[in-house]
């Protein structure tokens, strides 16, 4: 079977699909080497009240922690009666240098 899901291994043989949460793999060269980051914080909830102030969390989070925010994805799923939303921050700790190219 091929397809987003999908690397291929080897000829022939598929490897086990990925999470869809993975980070891509150039991005992810073993945390603390040339990763583009250091670390991933995710925040999420389901129930409406705490969805409503999920971004309060975030920010708290991040004026509490020494780290530099290199992306943030926000993702949100949902079926006939829950509605979830969850966000995903990508840091590197103060002060650490870039990758390099």
């Amino acid at each position: 079977m091929t397809g987003a899901l999908w690397d291929r291994a080897e000829v022939g043989r598929p490897a086990p699909p990925r999470h869809v949460a993975d980070p891509p793999k150039h991005m992810v060269k073993g945390l603390g080497g040339g990763s583009r980051f250091d670390g991933v914080k995710v925040f999420t909830s389901s129930l409406a009240h705490e969805r409503e102030v999920l971004g309060e969390r975030v920010t708290a989070w991040l004026r509490a922690e020494k780290c530099d925010v290199v992306e943030i994805k926000v993702a949100q799923s949902s079926d006939s009666a829950y509605h979830c939303l969850t966000i995903m921050v990508f840091y590197r700790f103060t002060g650490r240098p870039g990758p390099r190219t």
